[in-house]
């Protein structure tokens, strides 16, 4: 199956179930509570089709979503501006593309529903995370989220629904100088996944944060 049409229709349907819900919709009020930012305006790494941040996450004026597999569009309604661009997230220019973005819209946060970390070992989307702190000044806040298999502890990657191999989040964090890193750990069955799936939301805050300038 992989990315295909059918996954994303199975994925829509994934979050949209009941139990799905409720875990999510509670660890996006505590993002929104724990960092206190009012608006939080967000790049949303690997935003897919559902673009579920933009649906359910707290409301932005602004949004900026990426994703190669996404429909791109571009809507404005008063002061919603929505932007998908199939814009490669890991691509060595990707802050410099964006650096137009950033001039009219200063993002505050990036964020990676389930993008970021089932596609690379935890050793590169830390390199990730630290890039765009560093190169992008505005940004004080990421919230990333992963996942682990219960009976697949210990393995990197794993093979999960319609054949795709994704990599597990668990374990420490690494250690950096650059950012701070909190971690939900929490039991979300699925349909779609399974029932022993526990889902890993990361909130990463930039170290020696200065608000009075931002």
């Amino acid at each position: 199956m992989g990315y295909d049409k059918d996954f994303y229709e199975l994925y829509n349907e994934y979050l949209q179930e009941h139990r799905v819900r409720v875990k999510h919709d509670a660890m996006f009020r505590i993002w929104s509570m724990h960092i206190g930012m009012e608006p939080i305006v967000p790049i949303d790494l690997g935003c897919g089709r559902g673009l579920e941040y933009l649906e359910f996450g707290p409301s932005t004026p602004v949004y900026m979503g990426f994703d190669v597999n996404a429909i791109p569009r571009h809507e404005e309604n008063g002061s919603d501006k929505i932007i998908v661009k199939d814009w490669d997230y890991r691509a060595p220019n990707f802050v410099a593309k964006i650096e137009g973005l950033q001039e009219s819209n200063h993002p505050n946060a990036f964020v990676s529903l389930f993008s970021t970390e089932p596609t690379a070992p935890a050793e590169e989307n830390t390199k990730l995370y630290e890039r765009l702190f560093e190169q992008i000044p505005t940004l004080t806040h990421a919230l990333v989220t992963g996942f682990c298999y219960t009976d697949k502890k210990g393995q990197e990657k794993v093979e999960e629904a319609g054949g795709l191999i994704s990599y597990q989040t668990f374990g420490d964090p690494a250690p950096t100088d650059t950012y701070e890193d909190l971690r939900i750990v929490t039991p979300v069955p699925s349909t779609l996944f399974g029932e022993n799936v526990v889902e890993v939301w990361r909130i990463l805050t930039r170290k020696n944060v200065d608000y009075g300038t931002l």
